[in-house]
């Protein structure tokens, strides 16, 4: 039966963006009556739906928060200053730390409501950090009276305020004396916010969905999911359409790279972050380079994805032969990469997905990967790909290699079963499953 979903996300565009397009669309296909709703919007497709309001600013604590709220958080919560959060909050970058004010909605009600033309069955929400927060989502609940569903593209749905929390275990307690802030005097906010979105959540009946099984156990040792009994897990959506093994005999020559040769993709666009873990990756090419005989280091090369790929210093440190290609933005493009690719590697030490690494398998493409996210979700170990302990360059290394020396037959069993695997976990028909289990 036919329902009525909204899907909320900041973007429809990036990792996050692009997910919450592609559910939508295939939500759509499914049959179901499907919207968008972003703050940023770049498709040109007219079920996504761009709200203009600007979003709230902060305001004083006191005038922030209702009495009734601000009492009940008060007893757990040491108060903090009522000034406004400005350049005065510093907080270390490599914990994403964007969410700082869970104590007033960043969007008026009624200009979300206004944006949508039906009256939803379900509500999906996606990265949302300043589009809207718990506030909001807790409103757009009691509004409609439809299930609120927030998706764990990240650890934002489950902690005080950062993305990512590393080793912090404090969103399974309260983010007391949060590792993310460095300004001593806003020590206490992600205690605050996480309060604060506690009451949210369970005022509001807003529920958990686990991005991967891996964001799953997080969420269920999480303060404000671990009460959930079930929760559901959706690992995105591939577009089978364009992600596929079609092309595979024709995808070397698009990118000049001889059929004979070896080639292993990655990504390089955001070499900064530390959680992409790029210097790992560097280190285990190395590595590799050093276990090849002279033949298979000349005839193997490197597709590195980014921008200005052969001006970054960690990349020139790769041994082998580059093959460049820039912010791939194409989806078509991006596909033939994966099948031109033997191998696609993924030196992510800290992420809930990414994405590239079920793109990948769906183009039949082996995966070696650190243990995380996607990697530890969909990549079988030995049969279409390799899971690396995390930041073991060593079996990184290893792995690239077996990968690399296997034979024509062993090389399409892996892609096989990397496509299966897709099937099974990442295809329209389990979101079906998925949102026929949230709707009835």
């Amino acid at each position: 039966m036919s329902k009525n979903i909204v899907v909320l996300s900041t973007n429809d565009f990036g990792g996050a963006g692009e997910s919450a397009f592609r559910i939508t669309r295939g939500l759509r296909d499914l049959g179901h009556q499907a919207l968008l709703l972003v703050q940023h919007k770049l498709k040109s497709e007219d079920f996504v739906t761009q709200i203009n309001e600007k979003p709230t600013p902060p305001q004083p604590l006191a005038v922030r928060i209702s009495r009734k709220v601000y009492d009940k958080v008060q007893q757990s919560v040491a108060r903090l200053t009522d000034r406004e959060l400005g350049p005065a909050l510093r907080t270390d970058s490599d914990y994403y730390f964007f969410n700082t004010d869970e104590a007033i909605g960043l969007r008026n009600i009624t200009s979300l409501m206004e944006a949508i033309p039906f009256q939803p069955d379900l509500i999906l929400v996606g990265w949302v950090s300043g589009f809207i927060n718990t506030c909001n989502m807790q409103d757009l609940g009691r509004v409609t009276q439809a299930p609120v569903y927030w998706i764990t593209t990240d650890m934002a749905p489950l902690t005080g305020g950062c993305h990512y929390a590393w080793d912090c275990p404090g969103y399974t307690r309260d983010c007391a004396n949060c590792p993310a802030i460095l300004t001593e005097e806003f020590k206490q906010l992600a205690r605050r916010n996480l309060a604060l979105k506690t009451h949210h959540v369970q005022e509001g009946k807003i529920r958990v969905m686990a991005g991967s099984e891996w964001c799953r156990r997080q969420a269920a040792a999480s303060t404000l999911f671990g009460h959930q009994l079930n929760i559901p897990v959706l690992n995105g959506l591939i577009d089978q359409k364009v992600f596929n093994d079609r092309s595979r005999f024709i995808a070397k020559q698009v990118f000049g790279v001889a059929t004979t040769d070896k080639l292993v993709f990655t990504g390089a666009t955001f070499t900064h972050e530390k959680r992409k873990g790029i210097e790992y990756l560097v280190t285990a090419l190395q590595q590799l380079y050093a276990r090849l005989t002279t033949a298979e280091q000349t005839t193997t090369r490197i597709l590195v994805a980014g921008n200005n790929v052969l001006e970054n210093e960690l990349i020139k440190q790769i041994p082998f032969g580059i093959v460049p290609i820039d912010f791939i933005k194409d989806d078509r493009l991006l596909s033939l990469a994966y099948q031109a690719a033997d191998l696609f590697v993924c030196s992510s030490i800290e992420d809930s997905g990414p994405m590239m690494v079920n793109e990948a398998l769906a183009c039949g493409t082996p995966v070696v990967g650190f243990e995380l996210g996607f990697v530890a979700d969909i990549v079988e170990h030995g049969q279409n790909g390799f899971r690396v302990p995390l930041k073991n360059t060593q079996l990184m290394a290893e792995y690239m290699q077996a990968v690399l020396a296997l034979s024509p037959t062993e090389a399409a069993q892996f892609s096989r079963r990397a496509i299966r695997a897709i099937d099974e976990k990442v295809s329209l028909q389990k979101l079906h499953e998925v949102i026929t289990q949230l709707t009835n």
